[in-house]
């Protein structure tokens, strides 16, 4: 950054660079290097001291829990400890700007999270202190904090490997996951015209329906009903994840006469439906899932060997940061979805090589 090159050299830059790296070896890329390169951030006295501050976050919020779940009265140092937590996080944002370029910084998703929970919890602070902000809205302000302690998890191994894991198989299922979403979309829609404001237990049509209609109301599931788009779609996103819920199939169809050609159109509607979806969509959706989630820790093991090309652009990042420059390399979705499809199909051909075929 341009103060990090005014500082050097200075008491100030050494500092600095003593807060902002770990001693190891290589160039200075930032906190999201490629997978093959070692952070010279992570591990630094600055990511240690944050990482302590987390903690007693982490700390502060159960006490907190345990004050109102136990409907103690809150001591008077309780709210300026809160805006302690909101502001020293922007100190945080200061130092690693001093430290990279904007570019570089904004690069990190951790650091985008950061500067915008930061930012929101900094201006909720200040109106806080000096525009008579109402001490109510300020705790809804404060859940922000509670979504940074998620960062805390990032020191748990098997947390980590999860969210990447889930991750992957969203990026790389995107395709079918779409596909899911069409189905629940389209019949949603029909639904919405079908069966839309239909579904009350007062409802004349509904008079003289057996208990098996009526059950509906009896479990309780008049939150699942076709009177706009948003519960539509809920309602059918729950017939797609259960395989099927005969209590809302059996009271839309019993809106119709049996006999007539909304009756007719009716039973279509949830049979085709079931085939589309639960059967079809989401059962290519759990298998491609499974398939994809077998293959992950293959291609995680090929991501720690370094190719040809990946040492050459290391070579390359390393003389460009030597020169003050930073070469940027982020792995794409797609490239990312191909080595999961790359793997997949190498392990066909070796069981069909094992097979003789």
């Amino acid at each position: 950054s341009a103060v990090r090159k005014w500082l050097e050299g200075s008491p100030a830059g050494l500092s600095l660079e003593w807060w902002m790296t770990n001693g190891k070896e290589g160039p200075d890329l930032g906190t999201n290097p490629p997978a093959w390169l070692p952070s010279k951030f992570e591990g630094s006295p600055f990511c240690r001291l944050m990482s302590f501050v987390l903690l007693c976050n982490v700390g502060w919020v159960v006490v907190q829990s345990l004050y109102d779940l136990n409907d103690i009265p809150e001591l008077w140092f309780f709210q300026y400890l809160d805006l302690l937590f909101s502001f020293v996080y922007l100190i945080e944002v200061v130092v690693k700007l001093c430290w990279w370029s904007w570019r570089e910084y904004w690069r990190s998703a951790d650091n985008k999270f950061d500067f915008v929970t930061t930012a929101i919890l900094a201006s909720a602070g200040i109106a806080f202190l000096f525009f008579n902000f109402s001490n109510n809205l300020m705790r809804y302000f404060n859940l922000l904090r509670l979504l940074r302690l998620l960062k805390a998890l990032k020191n748990v191994k098997m947390y980590e490997k999860t969210v990447l894991t889930i991750a992957r198989m969203v990026s790389t299922c995107g395709d079918v996951l779409v596909m899911n979403l069409l189905m629940i979309y389209i019949w949603g829609a029909a639904g919405v015209q079908l069966f839309g404001g239909q579904l009350y237990k007062n409802n004349p049509v509904l008079k003289g329906a057996g208990e098996d209609v009526m059950q509906y109301f009896g479990d309780h599931l008049l939150v699942f009903n076709f009177d706009d788009m948003v519960m539509a779609m809920m309602t059918m996103f729950l017939v797609t994840i259960t395989s099927w819920n005969d209590q809302i199939a059996r009271v839309c169809i019993a809106t119709y006469n049996s006999h007539s050609v909304g009756g007719f159109v009716s039973m279509a509607f949830w049979v085709s439906f079931y085939i589309a979806s639960p059967l079809i969509a989401f059962n290519v959706f759990t298998a491609f899932s499974i398939d994809v989630y077998c293959h992950l820790e293959r291609v995680g093991a090929e991501e720690n060997t370094k190719t040809t090309i990946e040492e050459n652009l290391e070579s390359l990042q390393a003389k460009m940061a030597n020169e003050g420059l930073c070469l940027a390399i982020e792995e794409s979705a797609e490239l990312a979805r191909e080595k999961v499809y790359r793997a997949m199909f190498l392990d066909e051909d070796d069981d069909d090589d094992e097979n003789g075929g």
